[in-house]
């Protein structure tokens, strides 16, 4: 990551996000839906593990105020269209818990972060749908708005003194997950672990910093 080394926490997932489980999850994050909504939300809660779990007060602390969910950040797009699947899943653990979710994480808009990446990318997919290749061109484009998104996340309000559960739907490479958690720490709260709807079977992450475990385990 940056060459700083932090302590490891671990990332815990409910399914594997492969079959029909990736299927629905797909289909959620791309349609408005109070169908699923509130399907995945209760298989979500039914879930959760209990919050001592992951919670230590400090001495004297209040355990209330001391931890927060803290979901992963979205695009301006699906904020524009309501489609906050990890904010829908945080307001779920943190009810569950009796703890605060806060929206507090943002994502800069692309052109102020990587304008001459996006030009490249989209140069790439257009030689490589030129080339008959789609399948490749769509996985070098979706690694490359994936690096973009973990650059450009950050805290919008301080969090000191707090103990974060980070919460996203999917966790792939790792990386908005342990960018998320950079920007937490760099608003000065503390990240005491995540949650994810699915993760990908066999787990393979890129970060040096997330360790993936299954709820069921």
């Amino acid at each position: 990551m940056d060459g700083i080394a932090r302590p490891a926490f671990s990332c815990l997932a409910l399914a594997r996000y492969e079959g029909r489980a990736r299927e629905v999850i797909i289909k959620w994050k791309h349609a408005h839906s109070a169908q699923l909504d509130a399907a995945l939300s209760a298989v979500w809660a039914s879930a959760l593990p209990p919050r001592p779990q992951f919670a230590h007060s400090p001495p004297g602390g209040n355990a209330r105020r001391s931890l927060c969910v803290v979901p992963a950040p979205s695009r301006w797009q699906r904020r524009r269209d309501g489609r906050l699947v990890a904010a829908v899943l945080g307001c779920v653990a943190a009810r569950e818990w009796g703890v605060s979710c806060l929206d507090a994480m943002r994502i800069r808009p692309v052109f102020q972060l990587y304008s001459g990446s996006l030009l490249r990318e989209l140069a790439q997919k257009f030689r490589v749908w030129c080339a008959g290749q789609i399948g490749v061109g769509y996985q070098v484009a979706n690694f490359a708005a994936r690096e973009r998104k973990r650059a450009g996340i950050y805290a919008r309000e301080r969090l000191d003194g707090l103990q974060v559960v980070i919460v996203d739907d999917v966790v792939t490479t790792g990386a908005t997950i342990s960018a998320v958690a950079n920007a937490v720490r760099a608003a000065g709260g503390e990240v005491i672990g995540a949650l994810a709807l699915a993760a990908p079977s066999p787990p393979q992450l890129r970060s040096n910093t997330v360790t993936r475990k299954w709820l069921s385990e």
